[in-house]
């Protein structure tokens, strides 16, 4: 046996071996395909048949490397570390899936927030909870469920709360948040200068959308209404009580994108002559049955809505199709006739069906429900404020095991 043809025999056996792991194919395997390109045939006896076998070879090894590239870029990652929290891509492994392990990889996970107001009292005296479901084997299962919103952010978890503080006879409920990840876990102080003795009025603030890096919230003072955006970055800084009570902080603007559709800068950017049509300050994200949509806010009392006649963009709602159903209407009412509104997973294996009393669960396959169902009793006026799914079994790992032991825990 020629050493060409023994290096041919290794090459198959580790073609032919278990799933490749991590990159497809090592340094090793491809250094040994690229010694076997470059072979030179030996001696000049039988040149036409020997240059005939190499120009074969290369055909077929040429193949080899195009089915492998096609192998890595064409299977998506089944187990993946997520972003890094700082933006730079953190490691991750790509493992190319066995025959069979399709549906075991088609994992969904979603973390719902829902806001219960004080029924027939302050609709600022408002409370919430958030719920994380999985999907294991094509059933829907509850995981965890606490109090508060707990909104995913990057590869963290941040809780959003409401701060309550007073200040010489005024009172202030306001909307803050906190990175679990850190150190330093609270929630940031509502500040006022020492020598600022101005006598504020009353604030109140309720969550009304919280999704990928944006928190829509409802404000009372002095008797009027206002809505506002602002990046969860932002509501991370403690905020200071002569800004919040002039409605002058800074937040999320809404701006209408050259595409026609409406996205979210600073308030303190300017938009770029051509690229938008202006800033909208006061405006808020709201549920719409099976989208959200948002609207633009007037008056000098009770707020009024307006709805704005742009999509939200991917940069408002998350960086996955989030906001798209993916199980159509008839078939969600044709198991749950009485829905009034869903959320479904960008998989197509999970549907959140709201109806007037519960959050009914159902697992589906490829769009189609298979009859698995689970419940989530709603309160009476209870609705939802966030709707975050993570794909991928990476991704709902890590929600299994860090967001639900911080909903058990109830602490961080």
């Amino acid at each position: 046996m020629t050493a060409m043809d023994s290096r041919d025999k290794k090459l198959k056996r580790d073609l032919s071996g278990d799933p490749l792991i991590r990159s497809g194919f090592n340094e090793r395997l491809r250094r040994r395909i690229e010694e076997r390109l470059d072979e030179k045939p030996a001696g000049r006896g039988g040149r036409m048949f020997r240059l005939g076998g190499a120009g074969a070879g290369m055909l077929v090894l040429t193949a080899i490397l195009v089915m492998l590239v096609q192998l890595q870029t064409g299977q998506r990652a089944v187990n993946e570390r997520p972003e890094a929290a700082d933006g730079n891509a953190a490691e991750f492994e790509v493992r190319i899936a066995s025959p069979g392990e399709g549906a075991a990889g088609n994992r969904s996970a979603l973390l719902i927030a829902l806001r219960t107001d004080d029924d027939g009292g302050d609709p600022y005296e408002s409370m919430y909870r958030t719920v994380l479901v999985t999907t294991e084997g094509g059933e829907p299962v509850v995981r965890a469920e606490g109090a508060g919103i707990l909104m995913p952010y990057k590869t963290d978890f941040w809780r959003i709360v409401t701060a309550a503080s007073d200040d010489s006879g005024g009172s202030y409920r306001t909307i803050t948040a906190y990175n679990t990840s850190l150190a330093d876990r609270q929630a940031a102080p509502l500040l006022k200068n020492d020598r600022d003795t101005t006598r504020y009025d009353d604030v109140k603030e309720k969550v009304v959308f919280a999704g990928n890096r944006y928190v829509a919230i409802a404000r009372q003072s002095a008797g009027k209404e206002s809505m506002w955006v602002m990046d969860i970055l932002q509501l991370g800084e403690p905020r200071a009580l002569s800004l919040l009570a002039g409605n002058a902080e800074p937040h999320a603007a809404a701006v209408v994108t050259e595409e026609g559709r409406l996205g979210a800068v600073s308030s303190e950017e300017t938009p770029r002559e051509g690229k938008s049509k202006g800033l909208i300050h006061n405006w808020t994200i709201a549920r719409s049955p099976g989208e959200w949509v948002a609207y633009r806010a007037s008056g000098d009392g009770p707020v009024k809505l307006a709805e704005l006649p742009y999509k939200l963009n991917r940069d408002v709602y998350g960086s996955q199709a989030q906001d798209a159903l993916t199980i159509g209407w008839d078939e969600i009412r044709s198991v749950e006739p009485a829905a009034r509104d869903a959320f479904t997973s960008p998989n197509g294996n999970l549907a959140a069906i709201v109806t007037d009393r519960s959050l009914m669960l159902q697992g589906a396959d490829n769009g189609e429900f298979n009859g698995h169902v689970a419940e989530v009793p709603l309160k009476a006026g209870e609705q939802v404020v966030m709707a975050q799914w993570a794909t991928g079994s990476g991704y709902v790992e890590r929600w299994k095991e860090k967001a639900a032991g911080l909903l058990k825990d109830g602490r961080d």
